[in-house]
């Protein structure tokens, strides 16, 4: 009941190129986030949430996934000990 058919137009043609892209960067946000204890559910969840309102064409999980993804990127940009990475 919670999930149905919302804001298609959130879940058209231009949306799905686009959450590609984010679930792509999200799983390059995960490979440093293995740093930090837990902190990969973040983009998980993210992912998660794209996936959702893909199969069930929901406008608003889309959205949700676009503010959990601000949210992971933010997480990995404050959390990740950047300096200790090899390479960088």
């Amino acid at each position: 009941k919670m999930i149905s058919e919302r804001l298609e137009f959130l879940t058209g043609r231009i949306a799905v190129v686009i959450a590609a892209i984010l679930v792509t960067l999200l799983a390059l946000l995960m490979i440093p986030l293995e740093l930090v204890p837990f902190a990969v559910a973040a983009p998980g969840a993210a992912i998660v949430l794209f996936g959702l309102a893909f199969v069930a064409r929901d406008g608003v999980l889309m959205l949700l996934g676009y503010v959990a993804s601000a949210a992971a990127t933010v997480l990995t940009i404050i959390t990740v000990p950047w300096g200790s990475l090899p390479g960088l």
